[in-house]
């Protein structure tokens, strides 16, 4: 699930606009017209219900295949977007994939989702089943977490069930540091800073070595809010011609 480094480039793909500020340049009109005609051609051949959305001979004739480099893309999209079905047949779809990397991909794109009940079932049928492979279950928490809907879901999530995942991955001292670092690494606010600093005291697991990484990182990001936040939104908020300026 490596292909979700950047969460936040990946997971704000809302309305076929790729958001992604690459140097000076921004995307153009033409490349978000390309990315809603992509997401629209794509959509109904992967992520609808084949019983609700039947093809006719027509759309059969217009069924195209989605390019590699972006099928984690348009997965994520079309979760993002749509219903609840949507999800639970990427979920099916998942289950009957015997490709490793079309599974991996599949699996991140639930996390997409911005349903916080399917999140939460997808992090309980992830450490409490055999459903998911116990490699990938850090991966499914760590990318609910870069999901803007499910941050503080993953979060509480992780200092709930610490016990049980400390168990499991705590000898793995870098699965441990991977799933630490992924699920606190957007926290950004005085309240979260303190829920954390109260989780290392509460659960006795300072001497964790990922820990005060982690705790590091957070008072950097809260910081940054409290220095810089109000500039960037000022920024965000200009047109694009001034923004650039």
């Amino acid at each position: 699930m490596q292909r979700r480094k950047n969460g936040a480039a990946l997971m704000k793909i809302k309305s076929g606009t790729e958001v992604i500020n690459r140097g000076p340049s921004r995307v153009t009109a033409v490349r978000q017209k390309e990315n809603t005609s992509s997401l629209s051609s794509f959509t109904p051949h992967v992520a609808r219900p084949p019983n609700k959305h039947r093809q006719t001979g027509s759309n059969r004739k217009r069924s195209v295949t989605i390019p590699p480099n972006i099928r984690d893309i348009v997965y994520c999209t079309g979760v993002s977007l749509m219903d609840e079905d949507v999800w639970e047949f990427i979920w099916m779809k998942f289950h009957s994939s015997s490709a490793v990397s079309e599974k991996k991909i599949l699996l991140e794109a639930l996390t997409c989702s911005d349903n916080i009940f399917l999140l939460h079932r997808l992090l309980n049928l992830s450490l409490t089943s055999d459903l998911v492979p116990e490699q990938d279950v850090i991966d499914v928490i760590i990318h609910v977490g870069r999901n803007p809907q499910g941050r503080n879901l993953a979060w509480k999530y992780f200092r709930e069930k610490w016990d049980v995942l400390n168990a499991r991955y705590g000898e793995a001292l870098f699965m441990n540091s991977k799933l630490i670092g992924g699920v606190t690494e957007f926290l950004n606010t005085d309240k979260e800073l303190n829920e954390l600093k109260e989780f290392i005291q509460s659960s006795g697991v300072g001497a964790v070595p990922a820990l005060p990484r982690a705790l590091e990182i957070v008072e950097g990001n809260v910081r940054w809010h409290r220095l810089h936040r109000r500039q960037f939104y000022q920024w965000l908020s200009k047109p694009p011609s001034a923004a650039l300026g």
